[in-house]
Formats: structure tokens, C-alpha cells, sequence
């Protein structure tokens, strides 16, 4: 295993793995233009120019165009706007001396590294990451999730989903208040009119409720269903990614699935059909798993709690049935 070096704040540091640069940049810690260096390269280069090497384990390093001797570990690391005395240039400058010019990849899109989504760039604009981020989730999903990191934080995602879930619900609301409403005057109006303003109320309290919840329920309830269709996709071999992925994917697909409650009447209908197929989509990309395994993890808890509830609704028929029967037949 390769021991390699980094350059972080101007500083060196390492030496680390070939698994822990891997980690670090999945995490978003480093990017494809960080400059690294290991033994036999003759200069330090852009992480991107050794991304092959990186995904095929390091087998095999690609050789690299050397001007001088190879700065050492423990060597001022070189900088765009200052000179490195024999080093192995990306350009240079006057009497002999080395300059670094720009890498050779700005963004670790360039590289081949997901760098999304737009959400968690803390530079762009509140609204414009949310929509840069809702827009090619609901259209594009594969490119997304490829797109998408796989780890390095869990706030964001929860951050976003809780917002839009809060917004998604607050819509979904707005649809059904003048059912809620119709259905509320005509309890009234069975009840004399006398208990009318009071249900109105309780109605009117029940949706508020409802609206300022909804975004820790929607919350938790991501952390559990990311846990089964992690367990699930686990036992059939699925895994590649650490729970977090998994969490990422339901956080941004539930997100984007819950904006169609602005669809009337067949948003929740619609919104739950294409979740459940941005998360098959999402699971097999960002886990580089079959689409089959994939469906199952999803599907598989779905159908169970469904059979479930059927089975109890079952039971507590079959026992009310068999009450009755047994109070009829005491009757004679």
C-alpha cells in the first residue's frame, strides 16, 4: 500500500494510505486539486491526475513529466504565486525558476469525483441551492446521485429535507382545507350547529399541528427507513457504501418527492410512486449495485409492512366477527 502525502492550509501532511485519502476525499476533505505526492512521482501533482491509480488501488503509477529533482516531503510546498526551486514544473519562469500555473483540474467534477449537490455548496445562494438541487434531483436522478457525495456530512441532507418536507406538507395542507373545512360543517350541521365552532377549531389547531411537525417527523422517519433498506441492502451483498450514503439518498429523494404535493388532489400519489424510484435509482448508483437489489431493498419493507397491516386489520375483524357471533348465539 502506497503511503501518500497532502497538501492542506499550505501545509504537508501524511503520510496516509491509499484507503484514507480515498475516505478523505469522499468526505469532501480534500478535492481534486489538492496536490499530493508518494514515492516515485517525480513532483507533487493534482489529485486529479492520479484518479486512476486511485480507483484501481494504486496498481500501477502513471508516469509524470519532471523538469528537476522531485520535491521531497518536508520541501516548501509549491503554490501558484511562489517560486519551487527545482521542481518539476507545470510551467516556468525566469533564471531558471519553477512556477506552478493553475492545476490541472479545478473541481473534483473535472475529476470524476461526486461534488453535489448544489445544496451543500455554502457559496451559492439560499434559493438557487435549492433549486439547482430539487431540479435534476426530480429529473435527473442518475446523474445526481452520481454526482452526489457519498459521506462527510449528515446535517445538510437532514437540514434539507426538513425544510422541504415543511413546505411539501404546508402545500399538501392548503389542498385539503376546503375538504377539511366542507367535512367540518357538516359534523356541525348533524350536531345541531351547536358544536360547530368548536370542531372548526380542533380542525383548524389539528393542521397547524400537523405543519409545525411534520419536519421532525419526516426527519426520523428518514433515519429508520434508511436503516432498513441499509440492513436489506446488506444482506443481499449490496453495501458498498457506508449507512450514510444510504441516508443521503432517502434524505434528497424524500425531499424532492415531498415539492409534488403541489400537484392537486394525486400529488401525495405521484410523490410517493417516484420516490420509491428515485430510491431504487439512488441506492444502485451511489452503491455501484445491481438495480434488482436495489428494488428489493426498497420494495421488500414496503411489501412486508402492507401484509402486515392487512394481517392485523384481519385479525381484528376476525375477532369482532367471532364476538358477535358469540353474543348472537347467546341470545337464544
Amino acid at each position: 500500500m502506497a503511503s501518500w502525502f497532502y497538501a492542506s492550509n499550505s501545509e504537508q501532511v501524511g503520510p496516509v494510505e491509499d484507503a484514507e485519502l480515498l475516505r478523505l476525499l469522499r468526505e469532501g476533505r480534500i478535492s481534486g486539486a489538492t496536490l499530493v505526492w508518494k514515492d516515485g512521482l517525480p513532483e507533487w501533482v493534482p489529485l486529479a491526475g492520479v484518479r486512476h491509480e486511485l480507483q484501481d488501488d494504486l496498481s500501477e503509477m502513471m508516469p509524470r513529466r519532471s523538469d528537476g529533482p522531485a520535491p521531497q516531503p518536508g520541501q516548501p510546498l509549491p503554490t501558484p504565486n511562489s517560486p519551487v526551486a527545482g521542481s518539476g514544473g507545470y510551467g516556468a519562469g525566469a533564471a531558471g525558476t519553477h512556477m506552478m500555473s493553475a492545476p490541472l483540474y479545478d473541481t473534483r467534477a473535472d475529476a470524476g469525483f461526486p461534488e453535489g449537490p448544489a445544496w451543500e455548496d455554502q457559496s451559492l445562494p439560499f434559493f438557487g441551492r435549492i433549486w439547482e438541487t430539487l431540479r435534476p434531483s426530480l429529473l435527473q436522478p442518475r446523474e445526481f446521485f452520481s454526482d452526489m457525495r457519498r459521506a462527510g456530512d449528515y446535517t445538510q441532507p437532514m437540514i434539507y429535507l426538513a425544510i422541504l418536507g415543511f413546505v411539501g406538507t404546508l402545500i399538501g395542507m392548503i389542498w385539503q382545507m376546503p375538504f377539511q373545512m366542507m367535512s367540518l360543517a357538516a359534523q356541525g350541521q348533524q350536531g345541531g350547529g351547536g358544536g360547530g365552532g368548536a370542531a372548526a377549531t380542533g380542525g383548524v389547531l389539528g393542521l397547524v399541528c400537523t405543519v409545525l411537525f411534520a419536519p421532525v417527523v419526516i426527519v426520523i422517519l428518514a433515519w429508520i427507513s434508511a436503516g432498513i433498506y441499509h440492513l436489506v441492502l446488506s444482506l443481499l451483498g449490496g453495501a458498498n457504501e457506508g449507512y450514510e450514503a444510504t441516508f443521503r439518498v432517502v434524505c434528497y429523494s424524500s425531499a424532492a418527492t415531498t415539492m409534488l404535493n403541489i400537484i392537486p388532489c394525486v400529488g401525495g400519489c405521484v410523490g410517493t410512486v417516484w420516490m420509491i424510484v428515485m430510491l431504487v435509482i439512488g441506492l444502485s448508483t451511489v452503491h455501484e449495485t445491481d438495480g434488482w437489489k436495489a428494488a428489493v431493498a426498497v420494495i421488500a419493507p414496503i411489501v412486508l409492512c402492507l401484509g402486515a397491516v392487512l394481517v392485523g386489520i384481519f385479525l381484528i375483524f376476525g375477532a369482532a366477527f367471532g364476538a358477535a357471533a358469540a353474543g348472537g348465539g347467546g341470545g337464544f
